[in-house]
């Protein structure tokens, strides 16, 4: 299922955007907005969560195809391009703002390494009934929960249960793989 959103916040600002998955859209925008990430595409968009809140969403279309979204949520932007309080940054629906200017941090040695030596690790997940189910990697369990990649990954490397927002009390391990030889 293809939308069109629309997100209004209490100082007046909006932001419209389209996705496939409206749920894992959202939760990705709100742990942006909630958090003091600066690394991200949007901003104006995320800078006005975090000052004033979650925001009004409005559903603006629903459609069969990509290319059709792609097309309504061009009008949409169209419309309101020139409006003050607009926070989109791109003109185009199309394709993603640019990130030219924007300085990402490096990822430490350290970190690189944990990340080579875990990809593809089958991991445990627990919910927060304190049931454990197995995923073959943080991409199976981010799609079958319905969470972000980087969410599994972050929890994976924290070590602790989720303490905010969805996935709340939720906990991530990778599985120990002994061999015997």
């Amino acid at each position: 299922m293809f939308q069109v959103y629309r997100f209004d916040f209490s100082n007046g600002g909006f932001y419209i955007g389209s996705t496939k998955n409206f749920r894992m859209r959202y939760n990705s925008h709100h742990s942006f907005g909630s958090s003091n990430n600066r690394n991200n595409d949007n901003p104006k968009l995320y800078n006005t969560w975090r000052k004033h809140g979650n925001p009004q969403v409005t559903i603006l279309g629903t459609y069969a195809n990509e290319k059709l979204m792609l097309e309504c949520e061009q009008i949409w932007i169209d419309l309101f391009w020139n409006e003050d309080k607009f926070l989109n940054l791109n003109p185009k629906a199309d394709r993603p703002p640019s990130r030219k200017g924007i300085k990402l941090k490096p990822f430490s040695e350290s970190h690189k390494q944990n990340l080579r030596l875990t990809k593809g690790q089958p991991l445990i997940a627990t919910s927060p009934d304190g049931i454990e189910t197995r995923y073959l990697s943080t991409h199976h369990a981010a799609k079958e929960l319905g969470f972000s990649q980087a969410v599994v990954q972050k929890y994976i490397h924290l070590g602790i249960p989720c303490a905010s927002r969805k996935p709340k009390g939720w906990s991530f391990r990778r599985e120990v793989c002994h061999s015997d030889f």
